[in-house]
C-alpha cells in the first residue's frame, strides 16, 4: 500500500514537470547577441560630457503570434576600443577613462587616425513566437567634426568650427524567424464607407508559418533553414505594424475607391471590394464669403465633409427687416450691417451706402460731394466691395 502510494506521488511528479517543461520549450525567450563596430573618422575629436551609446531595432518589421508577446530588452554589453600604442582593448563601460584617453591622446607627431567602436549587445525577445525581420541601429553620440561644404579655401577658413557627427551602424540579425508561407483566414468585416473614414483591417486574420536560418553560405549568399512556429495573426494594435492596404489605412478613403488592396509584412493577401459614399453635412453651411447683395446673395449648400463638395447649393434667404447697424462709418467709407442667413445662420454683411461722414459734411457742397463719392467708389473697389 505505503509502495503504491509512492508510486503515485512520483507519477503525479513527473507529470508535472513534464507539463512544465514542455510550457518552458514552448515559449522560452529569444535572445540574439551581435558584436558589431562603428568607426569613428580621424577628423573626430571626443566631446565626454556629450559621449553616450544607444541601440534599437526597428520595431515596424516583425510582431508575435496571438496569443504572445513581442516585448523584448537590449543590454549593451561591451563598447571596446583598440588603443593603436598597446594594442590593448579597453571597455567603455569597465575602464572609461583609458576608453576615452584613445580618441584624446593623438600628437602632431602621431594625430588620432581614426578608430572602431566594438559595441556588443543582447537583444532578448519575451517569446520564442515572434517573426518577422530584425533590423538594428547603433547610435554614438559625442563626437565633433570640422564643418565642411567641400571647397577647399572655404574649410580651411572653417577649420576651427566643429559640429556634432552622428556614428552610426546598422545592421540585420538574419538568424531572426522569417515569414516562410501566410494563409488569409479571415478578410476586413466592414466594407460600406464614408469618405471621413479610412480603411479598417479589423477583422483580418492570417496563419503564419515561420522559418529559421540555421546557417548562411557566403559564397553563393544562401541560407539553410529549418521549420519555426506557425499560428495566427488576428489584426490588433499590436500587430497592425505588418498589416498594410492600399489606398493607405492612415489616408481618407475616396468616393472614386472602389476596392483596397491589402498585404502583410509587404505580401499581397487579397483585394477587398469597397463601396464609399460622401459624407454630407446634415444642414447647409455658407460656402461664399462676399458681400451681400440683392444681385449677388452668396450661397449656401449641403458640403461634403470629406472632399469638400457642395450640394444642393442656394442662394442666403433674409428678413429684410432684420439688418442691424455695425456702427463701422467712416468720414471716407460707408458703414455695413449684417444679419444671420435663415437657413443657414451665416453672418451676412452689406454696405450701407451714402453713410460715409463726408455725406452730412458736404452736403451743402454738391461739387466737392461728388469728388468725394468717387473717390468713396474707388476705395470700395480697392477694398474689394462693390
Amino acid at each position: 500500500m505505503k509502495l503504491r502510494k509512492i508510486l503515485s506521488a512520483v507519477l503525479v511528479a513527473v507529470m508535472l514537470f513534464s507539463i512544465f517543461a514542455i510550457n518552458v520549450s514552448a515559449d522560452a525567450p529569444l535572445s540574439f547577441t551581435v558584436t558589431e563596430s562603428a568607426s569613428v573618422s580621424a577628423k573626430g575629436s571626443l566631446m565626454k560630457e556629450l559621449f553616450n551609446i544607444n541601440v534599437t531595432i526597428d520595431e515596424s518589421k516583425f510582431c508575435a503570434l496571438d496569443g504572445y508577446t513581442d516585448d523584448y530588452t537590449i543590454t549593451i554589453n561591451s563598447a571596446k576600443v583598440k588603443d593603436p600604442v598597446t594594442a590593448e582593448y579597453y571597455d567603455y563601460y569597465t575602464d572609461p577613462d583609458k576608453f576615452f584617453a584613445v580618441f584624446t591622446s593623438g600628437t602632431e607627431e602621431n594625430p588620432f587616425a581614426g578608430a572602431l567602436v566594438e559595441v556588443e549587445f543582447t537583444i532578448e525577445f519575451a517569446s520564442n513566437h515572434v517573426f518577422g525581420e530584425l533590423n538594428y541601429t547603433i547610435d554614438i553620440s559625442g563626437f565633433m567634426e570640422p564643418y565642411s561644404i567641400g571647397f577647399g579655401p572655404v574649410d580651411d577658413a572653417l577649420s576651427n568650427v566643429a559640429l556634432p557627427v552622428e556614428v552610426k551602424k546598422t545592421g540585420n540579425i538574419w538568424q531572426f524567424p522569417a515569414i516562410d508561407n501566410i494563409t488569409i483566414n479571415n478578410v476586413p468585416v466592414k466594407s460600406n464607407y464614408y469618405d471621413t473614414e479610412k480603411f479598417d483591417l479589423e477583422g483580418t486574420q492570417v496563419y503564419v508559418e515561420t522559418k529559421v536560418a540555421t546557417a548562411y553560405d557566403q559564397k553563393t549568399d544562401t541560407y539553410t533553414y529549418e521549420a519555426g512556429k506557425a499560428g495566427t495573426v488576428t489584426y490588433s494594435e499590436a500587430s497592425s505594424n505588418m498589416f498594410t492596404c492600399n489606398p493607405s489605412k492612415d489616408e481618407k478613403l475616396s468616393v472614386l475607391s472602389t476596392e483596397v488592396v491589402t498585404f502583410f509584412a509587404g505580401q499581397y493577401l487579397s483585394r477587398i471590394p469597397v463601396n464609399v459614399d460622401h459624407k454630407v453635412s446634415d444642414g447647409y453651411v455658407c460656402i461664399t464669403t462676399d458681400y451681400y447683395t440683392e444681385n449677388k446673395p452668396g450661397y449656401h449648400a449641403k458640403v461634403c465633409e470629406g472632399c469638400g463638395e457642395a450640394h444642393d447649393a442656394q442662394p442666403h434667404e433674409v428678413d429684410p427687416e432684420s439688418w442691424t447697424s455695425n456702427n463701422d462709418a467712416t468720414f471716407m467709407n460707408n458703414g455695413t450691417e449684417s444679419t444671420n442667413c435663415l437657413v443657414c445662420n451665416a453672418v451676412l454683411t452689406r454696405n450701407t451706402f451714402g453713410t460715409a461722414g463726408f455725406n452730412e459734411t458736404f452736403a451743402d457742397y454738391h461739387f466737392i460731394l461728388v469728388i468725394f463719392q468717387y473717390i468713396n467708389v474707388i476705395l470700395r473697389i480697392i477694398n474689394g466691395a462693390v
